[in-house]
């Protein structure tokens, strides 16, 4: 047997490393995304659906899947799994 992919559309965003891009992340993502202090670079971590966290990496994307939960997705996988929908995500608005 073969199977297909559903077709689904996630909100997204590609983290670029900064604490600018961490902060609009946040800003999209609300509490589900959560700093990490380091005193020598910047990092993120989404908190998962049971509760734990998941550091993201500079280039991966945070995903909200379709239960609602956050994870990231490294650039690679992100491009072979999803391809841009109108409309475009605008950080702060519902789903």
């Amino acid at each position: 047997m073969r199977f297909r992919r559903k077709p689904v559309e996630v909100d997204a965003m590609q983290w670029d490393g900064t604490h600018a891009g961490a902060r609009a992340i946040r800003e999209a993502f609300g509490n589900d995304v959560k700093p990490v202090p380091f005193k020598t670079h910047c990092a993120l971590a989404c908190v998962t659906a049971d509760g734990g966290f998941i550091q993201v990496e500079p280039g991966d994307w945070v995903v909200r899947n379709g239960d609602g939960s956050l994870s990231p997705m490294n650039a690679k996988a992100f491009a072979g799994a999803y391809e841009q929908v109108q409309p475009a995500f605008v950080p702060g608005m519902a789903a």
